[in-house]
Parts: C-alpha cells; structure tokens; sequence
C-alpha cells in the first residue's frame, strides 16, 4: 500500500470564521430545543386550527357569564338602594365570578 499524504491549504481567517459560525448555529439550535415557547404558526395557517377556535369559544363563554354575573349583582345594587352591605355584595360577586372563570376557562384559552 502506498502511503500519501494529505495537504491542506486553508487560510486561518476563514477556517476561524467558519467555526465561529458553527458555534453561533449549534447554540441558536441549543435554545430552540429548550425553550418552552412554540413555534408560532403564520395567521392564515392559525385560522385554520381547532385549538385557535377552541380557545375564541371559550373567551366568548367566560365573558358571557363574567357580563350576566356582574350585570345581575348590578341589578341587585340599583333596586336595592346602596347600602354598603349591597355594594359590597356586588364587588364580591363580580371578584369571585372572575376567579371561577379563569380557573375555568383559562387552561382552554390560554
């Protein structure tokens, strides 16, 4: 077998230069991979997913019952005069119906 020898004639700025550029790759795949983050997906592409509109329904809902929940206690408010004891009433209902939809609701729409 004949021996032989490999000559390289590489230029020290690029061969620097390209390793650089390796690294600078190899650390944005490294953050890619961790973070928690998705990819976001184009809007049309967006539009046509059942988690986008999974997620538009149940806002709708969660404020539907947030509007009906706070109108009623409202409503109690203004045929009841304003005692501070119906004031408070209406604040309490209106702080604890938002509390309940987020936990509700809020693992559906993110």
């Amino acid at each position: 077998m004949a021996a032989g020898t490999l000559t390289m004639q590489t230029d020290p700025a690029t061969l620097e230069c390209n390793i650089v550029q390796l690294f600078e790759r190899l650390d944005e795949m490294r953050r890619e991979a961790s973070s928690p983050v998705p990819r976001l997906l184009p809007p049309k592409a967006e539009l046509r997913t059942l988690e986008f509109w999974r997620s538009i329904i149940s806002e709708c809902l969660a404020s539907f019952f947030y509007v009906f929940t706070v109108c009623g206690a409202a409503a109690g408010v203004a045929s009841g005069g304003s005692t501070a004891q119906t004031i408070l009433a209406a604040a309490f209902a209106s702080g604890f119906s938002i509390a309940a939809l987020t936990q509700s609701f809020g693992h559906i729409s993110g």
